[in-house]
């Protein structure tokens, strides 16, 4: 027996804005490709390096931007709503109350039981032995 499910929406079916990608990847791809070719830029124009090779040293600078549009956290956040899921709870570690200290009480121990067997047989008149 064959029971057809549905699919789960955030990573089956995406919003695709061109060619498969979202807009905030389209804009993380377009910020990648605008810092490669700002520094290939600045190394042919100042360091006098060769473009091609200018554009492969331009390449690990392209990680952050890629990264920030691509690389997806728990519940499907990406790296700026991350960011802000976890700035929004470090803002609000400050309680608005004033709690009560749980104090861990002893429930078991022998000091008691003994404590109460004097208190009971002292409120019947009889004697311990």
């Amino acid at each position: 027996m064959k029971l057809k499910l549905n699919k789960d929406f955030l990573h089956e079916y995406k919003n695709d804005a061109w060619k498969g990608f979202s807009i905030p990847e389209i804009v993380s791809i377009c910020t990648a490709l605008a810092c490669n070719l700002g520094c290939t830029y600045l190394l042919w124009k100042y360091l006098h390096i060769a473009p091609d090779k200018a554009v492969y040293l331009g390449i690990p600078i392209m990680i952050p931007p890629l990264a920030m549009g691509f690389v997806k956290f728990q519940d499907n956040l990406t790296v700026i709503a991350y960011a802000k899921a976890i700035y929004d709870t470090y803002m609000c570690r400050d309680l608005c109350f004033a709690g009560e200290q749980y104090e861990k009480k002893r429930i078991f121990f022998l000091q008691h039981h003994e404590e109460r067997a004097d208190r009971r047989h002292k409120r019947k008149g009889g004697k311990r032995r």
